[in-house]
């Protein structure tokens, strides 16, 4: 992947959400950490990925969610 485009962002994807139902929702971004720095890092091996997204929900909640997990429910 390296610097291109992150396929991730603007996905749709299906996720548990507040212990609840299973909801719909997407990728908006990479989350930051508190100095603006994007959080974990990209690996070929999406197990070894650490990369962190913000995920929004239809109800204006905010989630934060590994990529391995994101790729699992994509």
């Amino acid at each position: 992947m390296g610097r291109g485009k992150d396929l991730l962002i603007d996905a749709e994807v299906v996720l548990p959400h507040n212990g609840e139902s299973i909801q719909a929702a997407r990728i908006v971004g990479r989350s930051k950490d508190e100095n603006g720095k994007s959080m974990g890092k990209y690996h070929e091996d999406r197990y070894l990925d650490t990369r962190v997204y913000d995920v929004l929900f239809p109800d204006g909640t905010m989630s934060q969610y590994t990529a391995n997990l994101l790729a699992e429910n994509i």
